[in-house]
């Protein structure tokens, strides 16, 4: 179950990355974003381990993680960084 929790966390924050980060319909904010911002936005490692301890916390909120919540935060934010990171791969 935990291994589901994880995998679900995982996937979940990585779509809400891309959503902010790479998709056409956020390309309209993104370009008014100033430079050294928008760096920050469209990077999987940055922005994903801020949304992996946002999305940790809430987990841990509703589903009671086990102990030392920010673990699992950095494991998400690991997944999240390399699911962007092959991300950006493919695209090219």
């Amino acid at each position: 179950m935990k291994a589901l929790v994880f995998v679900l966390m995982s996937l979940g924050t990585f779509r809400v990355w891309r959503f902010i980060g790479r998709d056409d319909l956020t390309v309209g904010i993104r370009v008014h974003l100033p430079p050294f911002i928008l760096k920050g936005v469209t990077c999987p490692w940055c922005l994903g381990s801020w949304l992996s301890i946002a999305a940790a916390f809430v987990v841990d909120r509703i589903y009671v993680l086990p102990p030392h919540w920010g673990l699992w935060a950095a494991g998400v934010a690991g997944a999240v960084g390399f699911l962007g990171e092959l991300d950006w791969k493919l695209q090219k």
